[in-house]
C-alpha cells in the first residue's frame, strides 16, 4: 500500500520541482540603499559625461543589492554617449557611502573586465558577486559574438 502510494505521489513531486521559479540572489536595495545608490550613480554619469543639450543622464531605476557580499550593487544609468550602467561598493554592509567602481561602458566588456583590476580601478567586483549580480559579458577580450554570466557561485 505504502509503494502504490509513494509510486502515485512521484510525478506529482517531480511536476512541482520543475514548476518552481529559480530563486533571485541579488535581493532589492531598501529605501535607504536605492537613495544613497542613485545619488552615487547619477554623480558618477554627469561627472564622467557632460551633459549634452537634450540628452542628459537618466536614471533607469534597476538596482540590484548582492547577497553574497551586501557592500556591492548593481545600478541602471543611461548617459550621453553611452551606458552608465555598473557595480557600485560600500566600505561595509552598513555604509551610506556608494562608489562606482566600475562601468559598462559603449561597448561590450570582457569579464575579466569585472572580475580582475585594472590600472585606472584597481577594485575589482569578486567572481561570487558578479554571478549573484547578473552581470553578463563577453567570455574573452577576441570574442564579442556571445554573452556570459560572468563569475562563479
Amino acid at each position: 500500500m505504502r509503494i502504490a502510494t509513494v509510486a502515485a505521489l512521484l510525478p506529482i513531486i517531480a511536476v512541482a520541482g520543475v514548476c518552481t521559479p529559480a530563486a533571485q540572489a541579488a535581493r532589492k536595495p531598501t529605501s535607504s540603499e536605492l537613495r544613497h545608490i542613485k545619488r552615487a550613480a547619477m554623480r558618477t554619469c554627469t561627472r564622467i559625461a557632460p551633459v549634452q543639450e537634450g540628452y542628459p543622464c537618466q536614471w533607469r531605476g534597476r538596482v540590484k543589492v548582492s547577497t553574497a557580499d551586501p557592500r556591492y550593487a548593481w545600478a541602471s544609468v543611461s548617459g550621453p554617449d553611452y551606458d552608465h550602467s555598473g557595480v557600485l561598493r560600500r566600505g561595509s554592509g552598513h555604509s551610506t557611502r556608494w562608489k562606482v567602481i566600475r562601468v559598462q561602458g559603449g561597448g561590450v566588456q570582457p569579464c575579466t573586465y569585472w572580475t580582475r583590476p585594472i590600472r585606472s580601478n584597481p577594485r575589482a567586483v569578486p567572481d561570487r558577486v558578479a554571478w549573484d549580480l547578473n552581470v553578463r559579458a563577453s567570455p574573452s577580450e577576441t570574442d564579442f559574438s556571445t554573452f556570459v554570466r560572468c563569475g562563479h557561485p
